[in-house]
């Protein structure tokens, strides 16, 4: 019998309390909606990196990112470690993805290894890639920014070389709407922002990410809620680009004999937090960490599934491999992530997540590269490293430099009251349980190496200072793609 397709489109930069299907009081997702109610939603999903490259390396081999050692200060995926998609070249699959993040390539990053056709849209391949003028006509106030309403066309045009191939296959699909600065089309706009509310404005509205986490950029609470109303007709815009390509497989029968799967990369602080903006590497909060994931596939998963057990996207890749009926000894060898199947059937599969940031760096040397007075600006807030452990009730999180935090998160969802003084005990039993599982756990590091491609190149004068403060490190033995 023929394994099922995988059908993976993942949102970078959502939050899952801004979606209908999560309870938001706004219709942003009705279309995902219905695939939660024809699936499976996972109500305490999290990711285990605060942004984008750990977290998809992490999406895309099961590992922490002390497993795969793929972070602000090292950002490179080491050789030998396989990938979602090289274990499933290995048993018949045919692997695509539409990657519109740079910072997550099949470049000398390595990051998105194994898929036989990938595309970056923009920088077509030729090699299987996809063409620049998608069939799909988007609707009035669509074609004025992004390329989502072109995922529909790219996947439409993939679907009608690929469908019916005799081999299963998986498609991963990532576009940045919900990524700040948020900027949605005209009728998403107009739906979200308050009435008569004027696009200039809208605009101006100071959507500094860096800027904003080193305090020199302010936001006020006016603009933090025309920010959230921006990111609400984002995420309806890239909700109405999955039910289209819903609908597309649906119509060529193809839908039930896929596992189809909504998800994110990591959320955004909107003014939760002080100053602290977007995603910089500087924290764990649940702002970044809670995301949404729902899978629909109904030859094992059953309609109407709310799951509320912790759920992890390092759980993600097993639970595909034991889906598709794939035993791999040499994946297992490597997945530090758990199956979620018994969770979709009522059990627990983890007492708590563990999410980290290897090192603040990354908007360490992007605020010092746009910070008005860079020589004078004081990199060591940012030279620290952090690791949370998420459970149910509580969280807790650990810092390098001893400013450890603990939220009781049943019932402070927000973390705004830090309350490690009134439950030490707390606090030590989940640093223990975090550190049996770094224990367990095999580590990567081989000191500090940042790409030198992509949309972002260090300038080598900051690297240069960095070395002699000792905040970047001499890379020491690291296998590297060549």
């Amino acid at each position: 019998m023929k394994r099922p397709n995988i059908f993976v489109y993942m949102i970078d930069t959502a939050r899952s309390d801004n979606m209908s299907c999560y309870g938001y009081h706004r219709p942003t997702t009705p279309q995902i909606s219905r695939i939660a109610e024809e699936g499976a939603i996972f109500d305490n999903h999290f990711v285990v990196g605060p942004w984008s490259l750990p977290s998809q390396v992490s999406f895309m081999t099961g590992k922490h990112t002390c497993g795969h050692g793929c972070d602000t200060a090292y950002q490179f995926l080491e050789p030998g470690i396989p990938t979602l998609a090289e274990v499933l070249n290995r048993h018949g699959y045919y692997t695509a993805a539409i990657q519109s993040n740079p910072w997550v390539q099949q470049d000398e990053g390595d990051c998105m290894r194994g898929f036989t056709d990938f595309t970056r849209p923009g920088a077509w391949s030729g090699k299987g890639g996809l063409p620049p003028v998608p069939p799909y006509v988007p609707v009035e106030g669509e074609s004025d920014t992004g390329i989502c309403w072109k995922m529909v066309g790219w996947v439409e045009d993939w679907l009608n070389r690929n469908a019916q191939r005799e081999e299963p296959w998986m498609l991963f699909v990532l576009t940045g709407e919900t990524h700040m600065k948020c900027w949605p089309p005209l009728k998403y706009r107009k739906q979200f922002l308050p009435e008569g509310f004027p696009d200039d404005k809208a605009k101006a509205v100071p959507q500094s990410q860096f800027l904003g986490t080193a305090g020199v950029v302010t936001m006020t609470a006016a603009d933090w809620e025309i920010v959230r109303c921006l990111r609400d007709g984002a995420m309806a815009y890239v909700d109405n680009a999955i039910g289209e390509i819903l609908n597309n497989m649906r119509k060529r029968g193809i839908l039930d004999d896929t596992i189809f799967i909504v998800t994110s990369d990591h959320g955004d602080t909107h003014g939760e937090h002080g100053h602290h903006t977007a995603h910089c590497q500087t924290a764990l909060w649940d702002t970044m960490l809670h995301t949404p994931l729902i899978m629909r596939y109904p030859a094992r998963i059953p309609a109407a599934t709310r799951v509320p057990h912790l759920a992890a996207n390092v759980d993600v890749m097993p639970t595909l491999l034991e889906l598709c009926g794939i035993d791999d000894e040499e994946a297992k060898r490597h997945i530090q992530g758990h199956s979620l199947l018994k969770a979709i059937d009522g059990q627990p599969v983890r007492d708590f997540v563990m999410a980290e940031v290897a090192k603040a760096l990354e908007p360490m040397h992007l605020t010092w590269r746009e910070h008005p007075n860079r020589d004078q600006f004081d990199y060591r807030i940012y030279n620290r490293f952090l690791k949370a452990a998420r459970t149910l009730e509580w969280k807790y999180i650990w810092t390098s430099d001893m400013r450890d935090e603990l939220y009781h998160v049943a019932t402070d969802a927000a973390e705004q009251t830090n309350v490690i003084a009134q439950h030490p005990d707390v606090a030590r039993d989940l640093k223990l349980k975090m550190e049996n599982l770094l224990l367990s756990l095999d580590h990567r590091d081989y000191g500090d190496r940042l790409k030198h491609t992509g949309h972002v190149k260090v300038d080598p004068e900051i690297e240069r200072r960095l070395k002699a403060w000792g905040i970047l490190r001499e890379v020491i033995g690291a296998p590297v793609k060549q």
